[in-house]
């Protein structure tokens, strides 16, 4: 009986997430079962947690991961039975369906920054014991294994799929020369900024998400030598570097009229790279990531460059990190998730996932090939080991990174707010909420 509600949770968070799946036309990956009935044994299947819409011509990495998918089922006979959740939920969905005893899945793409919450709540299972056996010695960067571990205990929970490093992608078409300040973005941005046309120097994600602050405001604030956390993860961010962060970005809206008031009430980032994608904006900060939408159109190889954050002197630090392969501690096939991440690990399959995504392989010996296979590798390889950083250490990641949103995209939708009390109450809130 006590475990009814636990029960009924999982059930009702299962009924969601199909029907979010299905809206976005979401297909499963999965090659033909061989049938029992002709006498020959049932292959094994490893049930997979991601975000993927492989079926979605609009997402090419969707796609392309989906035919790595199917491709480790032709090499391994190990069928994958993928089901589709948001990708800012599929944390949240291993934690609850975890607990209720029926983790979802025998492995999920999950979040490296949300270590310490999966950690936390027992949803994870340590990989220290396999990584030795089937990773000797540096096969892995180091940093792929630092961000996979938590300071807690020093166990490696999590696997980087790749690496992601974060900066300013350009349109040369208008910018020759990225901006190496913040006072040349906006000297560069008026120059180029035509408003009464639709077309506008700079975007950026500013809505209430955690991505705003993961992009935009946690590089712009180490840009102004602040932080905005304690090292116990309290809330730190009523300090004056936060609030000349917050204020650079109402200004290139409000002030400058760089950046449409459109970027402050975003909910779906894809919607503004698809727009800088096209032509629509001159500049967006953003990550490697979006390699993908800006590089697969036809004609746009050579139209894009990419730089580190502009800084008060230079360019200035951005947050890396990587979405990472984690096996829920009650795994019903630890072994075959293991299997897979072995071979998603190995050089062969991190050159074609790097490029297909515009990352940072996970295995520092393929970085010599990266150069001919995509134009801007040398760049993003440069922007993360000069710039690239870890985001302060929030305990409640999402949690503190969203209220932290929020109170900014308040101030900059009415500057007339007084900047300082908004961002002392909600500092205050959160502390007394978490600690």
């Amino acid at each position: 009986m006590k475990k009814a509600p636990a029960a009924l949770l999982l059930i009702v968070m299962i009924l969601v997430l199909c029907v979010s799946c299905n809206t976005a036309g979401e297909i499963a990956v999965s090659a033909p079962t061989v049938s029992e009935a002709a006498g020959e044994p049932r292959r094994p299947v490893l049930r997979m947690g991601h975000y993927l819409e492989t079926m979605n011509a609009g997402r090419p990495y969707d796609v392309g991961m989906g035919e790595l998918l199917r491709r480790f089922t032709e090499e391994t006979g190990i069928e994958i039975e993928l089901t589709c959740i948001p990708w800012d939920q599929i944390d949240r969905q291993l934690v609850v369906s975890n607990r209720a005893g029926e983790p979802g899945g025998d492995i999920y793409n999950l979040s490296s920054q949300r270590l310490t919450y999966l950690v936390n709540n027992g949803a994870l299972l340590p990989l220290d014991d396999r990584l030795e056996e089937s990773f000797p010695g540096d096969t892995l960067s180091a940093n792929v294994l630092e961000a996979g571990t938590y300071s807690g205990d020093g166990k490696l929970y999590l696997i980087l799929q790749s690496i992601h490093t974060r900066g300013l992608w350009y349109n040369r078409d208008y910018i020759q020369e990225p901006p190496a300040t913040l006072e040349e973005l906006v000297e560069v941005g008026l120059e180029v900024n035509r408003p009464e046309e639709g077309f506008y120097a700079l975007a950026f994600w500013g809505g209430n998400h955690y991505g705003a602050v993961e992009s935009v405001i946690a590089p712009l604030t180490w840009a102004y030598g602040g932080s905005l956390s304690e090292e116990d993860g309290r809330a730190a961010w009523n300090n004056e570097a936060v609030r000349q962060a917050v204020g650079f970005l109402s200004d290139c809206v409000n002030v400058h009229g760089i950046t449409p008031e459109s970027c402050l009430r975003t909910k779906d980032f894809s919607d503004i790279q698809e727009l800088f994608s096209k032509g629509q904006f001159a500049m967006i900060f953003d990550g490697n990531y979006s390699y993908p939408i800006n590089y697969f159109e036809p004609g746009n190889r050579e139209k894009f460059g990419f730089a580190p954050y502009p800084g008060l002197d230079g360019p200035s630090s951005g947050f890396s990190n990587g979405w990472a392969w984690g096996i829920p501690s009650k795994s019903a096939q630890p072994d075959l998730a293991w299997e897979f991440i072995e071979w998603f690990e190995g050089e062969e399959i991190q050159v074609e996932h790097a490029v297909l995504e515009g990352s940072l392989p996970t295995r520092t010996s393929a970085y010599g090939q990266m150069s001919e296979k995509i134009s801007l590798f040398d760049s993003f390889a440069d922007n993360f080991g000069r710039y690239g950083r870890p985001m302060d250490p929030f305990v409640y990641y999402q949690e503190g990174l969203e209220e932290l949103a929020l109170t900014a995209a308040t101030y900059c939708l009415d500057p007339e707010n007084n900047l300082e009390e908004l961002l002392g109450e909600s500092m205050e809130n959160y502390n007394k909420k978490y600690y």
